[in-house]
């Protein structure tokens, strides 16, 4: 197996504070045992022959930052993050204190971290990879000279991350990402650890998988055409929940994974979003374009381009807030469950918009502030008006000034009211 000599600088202040906002579960798992997040990046989004080797582990951590958390802070809400250096030394990271240099300005952790990527560089070890794990695009010139060195450069962000400091890095982890790291592995383990012995959690699985396969067959053959991959996933965790919510679809990843391990024989094919019977379905005829594909209005076009505003349709604009509003009415907030639910609720209604999608979506309102976690849900209304405040402001980062027309045309295609004419090859649904 090959081995990747990396270097992992973590901005704990800036990565625990993203994930705080998002899913609180997510922040704890990673405060409380950073050694997960270690396991999981070990082969994360690495060839099966490749391994990193993380050779350096820092943490930068403000001895006076801190956050409100009712839940574990202390009489008044306030939590320390200086709580969880034992379980960062733990974990083998050498702590770093970047306390605040000027009164009430953020803490010095980008030029600590910047003026140790240096040192790295030119270090007697060989560093094959950087990862540095912050939102802050601060970082973007020192990831040019990594680039420029011939090194490879990930990122792990938990907020809005600029377009430049995305686009120079050769992978980026977001905050789905990282929180789907971070939710996976130890929960599960702990489940199965629960069932003795092991035989019978062989044996209980085995059982389990054989049931899904059967459904799956069940639900294929009962349909008039091709069906839905998002749906069908939907029905099959309603049925079976636990099972393959704790085994990640039986170790395969996804539904699609798991039928194409079910073999020939099956006669279920797989494509796209689609699944179905070769022997009783005709190949389902995709009409919709995809959203790299998909013509859009030349000045929606071009703000799509610079702030990385996911393709969408104008009704699938609409159906997403709308969707996004439900689940907030109905569901407390956890952003791997949101995007899923979600995603699959839209491909119900025919429309195909990937989690990532919805991801940017959702962190786009909060930053925006509108928050999905409040005790009062808000509204599509709400929920729209709030991405457009972070669009506006990317934006102007990016030095693309909107006009109060453009927010007014953006605003309309946002509500599903502006289409492009049939000639621009867009769909109507």
């Amino acid at each position: 197996m090959e081995r990747i000599r990396s270097a992992l600088f973590l901005d704990f202040d800036n990565i625990y504070g993203g994930l705080f906002q998002l899913d609180r579960d997510a922040a704890y798992a990673l405060a409380d045992d950073p050694s997960r997040l270690l396991e999981a990046l070990a082969t994360h989004r690495l060839p099966s022959d490749e391994r990193r080797d993380l050779l350096v582990l820092r943490a930068y951590l403000n001895p006076a930052g801190s956050i409100q958390d009712p839940e574990r802070g202390n009489d008044s809400g306030r939590l320390y993050l200086s709580k969880f250096r034992p379980n960062l030394t733990r974990s083998g990271f050498e702590v770093v204190d970047c306390p605040a240099l000027t009164y009430g300005q953020k803490n010095a952790a980008d030029i600590r971290i910047v003026i140790d990527v240096l040192q790295s560089l030119h270090a007697h070890t060989y560093y094959d990879e950087f990862i540095i794990a912050s939102s802050d695009a601060d970082f973007t010139p020192v990831l040019r000279h990594l680039r420029a060195s011939d090194r490879r450069t990930t990122i792990l962000s938990t907020g809005t991350t600029a377009p430049a400091y995305r686009n120079i890095a050769n992978v980026c982890l977001d905050a789905t990402y990282l929180i789907e790291l971070l939710g996976s592995g130890q929960a599960r383990n702990d489940k199965v650890n629960d069932l003795e012995p092991a035989a019978e959690v062989a044996g209980g699985l085995a059982h389990a998988r054989e049931q899904v396969q059967r459904a799956v067959e069940a639900h294929v053959g009962r349909s008039d055409g091709p069906m839905l991959l998002a749906l069908l996933g939907s029905e099959l965790r309603a049925e079976f929940g636990d099972a393959i919510e704790d085994t990640n679809w039986f170790g395969t990843g996804s539904l699609s994974s798991f039928v194409r391990r079910m073999g020939a024989t099956s006669g279920i094919c797989v494509e796209g979003h689609y699944l179905w019977d070769a022997d009783k379905h005709s190949a389902p005829q995709t009409a919709a374009p995809s959203p790299q594909h998909m013509a859009l209005p030349s000045r929606i076009e071009q703000i799509c381009q610079i702030t990385d505003l996911p393709r969408l349709s104008a009704d699938s604009w609409r159906w997403t807030f709308e969707l996004l509003a439900q689940y907030a009415e109905n569901h407390t907030f956890n952003l791997t469950e949101c995007t899923a639910m979600t995603r699959d609720r839209l491909a119900e209604e025919g429309h195909q918009v990937g989690r990532g999608a919805i991801g940017f979506i959702t962190r786009g309102a909060m930053l925006g502030g509108t928050r999905l976690d409040s005790q009062e849900a808000p509204g599509a209304d709400e929920i729209r008006e709030a991405l457009i405040r972070t669009t506006v402001a990317r934006a102007q980062v990016s030095s693309l000034n909107l006009t109060a027309e453009d927010e007014n045309e953006l605003r309309r295609w946002l509500s599903g009211t502006n289409r492009a004419p049939e000639s621009d090859g867009v769909r109507r649904c």
